[in-house]
């Protein structure tokens, strides 16, 4: 082998480790994403991640070299068919389901978990170029706090319902509310989508689930709390 076929051969090489890395680590975050969430959008980009993970391995078996030492050939069209039919399930994730892909570029500020009173039973702030990293933790969860119960007030007195609060609209941003049996969750987000509603569904229902009878009894297990909330929402950064 000559020089220039050695760069080539190294090229490739470097290439297919390259994709193979890439794609392998991908799969692996994604696999974590949907042993949280269960989504089937999250199950079938793994299936596609792990698919152009064996496309770029399969590669390096085609350079020259191995080649040589197999003694046979894998065609291209296999590998090349292994890539492309990854990236179009990938990309037929966002098409049949467009707002999957915001799951990243909403801003979202703080999730509170609530008592069927509004008292708030644990606090977690969200890292955000938004304005509320400017209040203060305990500041924050105890203004949200202090509306939560006032508004469910004013719903179970003043109107004489016990219609569930749904969402409140301040300004350029939302509190999305989902209410349960014991629990309750509020999100601070500056707009919902499917993901985001989801996920507090998900949240509401693991939290009255899990934690739902020590909560009517006046035992609140905030590290248990946390570790729900932050296993429902995956895909977001909270601040320590």
């Amino acid at each position: 082998m000559g020089i220039n076929g050695l760069a080539e051969f190294l090229w490739d090489l470097s290439y297919n480790l390259l994709g193979l890395g890439v794609f392998a680590y991908v799969s692996y975050c994604l696999y974590l994403a949907y042993n949280q969430t269960r989504e089937r959008s999250a199950s079938i980009q793994v299936i596609a991640s792990l698919m152009m993970a064996f496309g770029f391995l399969v590669s390096i078996f085609q350079t020259p070299i191995f080649r040589e030492l197999l003694g046979f050939e894998i065609n291209e069209i296999v590998t090349g068919g292994m890539k492309s039919f990854g990236l179009l399930l990938i990309l037929l994730v966002y098409i049949i389901n467009p707002d999957y892909i915001e799951r990243l570029p909403i801003q979202t500020f703080g999730i509170m978990a609530f008592d069927k009173g509004g008292n708030n039973l644990s606090f977690h702030q969200i890292k955000s170029r938004g304005v509320m990293q400017d209040i203060s933790y305990g500041s924050e969860a105890s203004l949200i706090s202090a509306l939560t119960r006032a508004v469910l007030s004013f719903i179970k007195d003043a109107l004489g319902t016990e219609t569930d609060l749904d969402r409140i609209s301040a300004g350029d941003k939302l509190i999305l509310f989902n209410i349960g049996e014991n629990v309750g969750v509020a999100v601070i987000a500056e707009r919902s989508t499917n993901i985001l509603l989801e996920s507090i569904d998900r949240c509401q229902s693991r939290l009255n689930n899990q934690i739902g009878g020590d909560i009517q009894h006046g035992r609140v297990k905030k590290d248990k709390i946390k570790h729900i909330i932050m296993g429902s929402f995956p895909y977001i950064s909270f601040v320590p």
